[in-house]
């Protein structure tokens, strides 16, 4: 019997495709699986867009953009009312097109701890566009006069200030159902007053006149006073009385009928009610008063009236505010033909 060689071979086949086949294998077996994950995914990420980030973005953009106050004027004043009407503008980057609701935001004096309101403003709609311009006219009763009036004083007395505007409102993005909440407080650097600072006195001309009768229309001095207004306020004040010092005497009366302001220089009639006897007097005692011929007067607000009304708030504010003025009392007296001189007394410090 013959020996027979028997020769096995095995045969190795290759898994087609490596680690892609085995991925697309499991794929054709969990595509169920995917497809719930894809839509688990999708499920979470829409609300945490129109939840979380729409809302956000909405925001920021409110946030980012600038309020400017273009005028404001302050008329029809009452004692306890004014109509105040506002040109404003708002600009955006304009990349977010939305429509924003009408809402009512509190103006307050932003300098102060407080922050109370002095008047609420009923902004109307607008949108979220690169400019837009936003106009308020609206009669307003005035809720909290001790905020008013600090507002007032602040805005007489000084060069700048600070006012806020705050309120809740909605935004609604074009191509979108829902509106969502924002809030807008913007903070505002304003120009005030600043006591008049820069007014002068122009063809003042007094009376040889005494007042024996304590008439309440007697005058015996006039002049026109040109009164700088840098701010962007137009105020209708009324009938105005001022107080007029003299180191630290109260010599008299300065009476503005009315008196209204615009933006820019203001040229107003001025009357008054002096003591002419007493302000020779002291200037001839003192120096160096009684050398220059010059004098400052303090002018301290004591009424205001519209229509005969007071108007507690003008008055408080003037009132608050110690203003100077300087007046060539030995021109006055040679342009008046007023019979007397200011010379320096023996003994005048």
């Amino acid at each position: 019997m013959s020996d027979k060689n028997e020769v096995s071979t095995t045969e190795h086949v290759a898994t087609p495709g490596g680690k892609k086949g085995a991925f697309k294998r499991h794929c054709q077996r969990f595509w169920w699986l995917h497809i719930i994950i894809l839509l688990l995914v999708t499920a979470l990420v829409v609300p945490i867009t129109i939840f979380v980030a729409i809302p956000r973005i909405a925001q920021d953009k409110i946030n980012q953009a600038k309020l400017d106050i273009v005028a404001v004027k302050i008329s029809q004043a009452t004692p306890d009312s004014y109509q105040m009407t506002i040109n404003s503008t708002i600009s955006t980057d304009g990349t977010v097109k939305a429509d924003i609701d009408p809402f009512a935001g509190d103006m307050y004096l932003e300098d102060t701890e407080d922050k109370t309101p002095f008047a609420v403003l009923n902004f109307p709609p607008t949108n979220a566009n690169k400019h837009s311009n936003v106009n308020v006219d609206q009669h307003i009763v005035i809720q909290n006069m001790d905020a008013f009036n600090k507002f007032n004083t602040w805005f007489v007395n000084n060069e700048t200030l600070k006012i806020g505007i705050k309120g809740y409102t909605k935004v609604q993005p074009k191509g979108l159902s829902k509106k969502y909440d924002v809030t807008f407080h913007k903070v505002l650097e304003i120009k005030g007053l600043n006591l008049f600072k820069g007014m002068k006195v122009e063809d003042a001309r007094v009376k040889l006149a005494v007042n024996s009768k304590n008439s309440t229309d007697f005058r015996n001095f006039n002049a026109t006073v040109t009164l700088p207004n840098p701010s962007h306020f137009a105020l209708d004040i009324g009938d105005a009385v001022f107080d007029n010092y003299f180191l630290g005497s109260n010599l008299g009366k300065l009476y503005i009928n009315d008196l209204s302001l615009v933006p820019g220089e203001n040229k107003v009639f001025v009357t008054g009610a002096l003591d002419q006897a007493q302000i020779i007097t002291l200037m001839g005692a003192h120096k160096p008063y009684c050398e220059t011929g010059i004098a400052q007067f303090a002018l301290i607000g004591s009424n205001v009236t519209r229509d005969g009304v007071e108007i507690p708030y003008f008055q408080y504010a003037l009132a608050n505010a110690n203003q100077t003025v300087e007046l060539n009392v030995v021109k006055t007296l040679e342009d008046s033909d007023f019979p007397a001189k200011i010379t320096c007394n023996k003994g005048a410090n």
